[in-house]
């Protein structure tokens, strides 16, 4: 009967290993598409803002730099290389967060650079905006 019982034991121990897995890779699948989809949308937004010339060049070109940045740091946590909060992680991720911080003093306080000459993307936006 002892024999049994161990058995039971054994199960459901599997079972609440098997579960606190699938929780743990959940979360790391949560933090890497989280990782992805934001150096994804920054690298977008600081070519356009790069190419349309709106804010001044350091700044896009730091946002481009802490897209790659980032989508390097996502490679390193994904190989196993770093740890999601290691040091090197952090460091990696210092370009975007100066990116955020420079985008936003820039819009706050000077707003966009509207004297600047237009750029054949920037004459396409404004037409397409003026037909709507």
């Amino acid at each position: 009967m002892q024999n049994k019982r161990d058995i039971e034991i054994l199960i459901s121990v599997l079972m609440i290993m098997s579960t606190a897995t699938s929780i743990v890779a959940l979360i790391l699948y949560y933090m890497f598409a989280v990782n992805v989809l934001l150096g994804a949308g920054t690298l977008m937004s600081a070519y356009l803002l790069r190419d349309i010339t709106l804010v001044p060049r350091f700044i896009s070109t730091l946002g481009l730099t802490g897209s790659v940045a980032i989508f390097f740091r996502v490679i390193l946590i994904m190989f196993h290389i770093i740890e999601p909060l290691s040091l090197l992680g952090i460091l990696l991720s210092i370009p975007l967060f100066g990116f955020n911080i420079s985008l936003a003093a820039q819009l706050l306080w000077k707003g966009f650079n509207k004297n600047q000459p237009p750029t054949p993307l920037k004459q396409n936006l404004f037409r397409l905006a003026k037909k709507q």
